[in-house]
């Protein structure tokens, strides 16, 4: 998931400790592997725009995620 977040935001030079947290956030809010998984196919969808990264919530991103996919 880490590659495809620094993938997202290519354009940008987003700092590896940044892209853990992120990443991290992202797994403890999913949980599920399979869950994981599929945010990691389709986080383009979810994740904010680069210039609303500092105020990031995982649980935000993936409450919408879960939402939207009826999870």
């Amino acid at each position: 998931m880490k590659n495809q977040i620094d993938n997202t935001y290519a354009d940008e030079k987003i700092k590896e400790e940044k892209l853990q947290e992120y990443t991290q956030g992202m797994v403890r809010e999913l949980k599920r592997t399979s869950f994981i998984k599929l945010f990691a196919d389709t986080l383009k969808d979810y994740m904010p725009k680069y210039n609303e990264l500092k105020h990031f919530n995982p649980a935000k991103v993936a409450g919408a995620f879960l939402e939207a996919n009826n999870l």
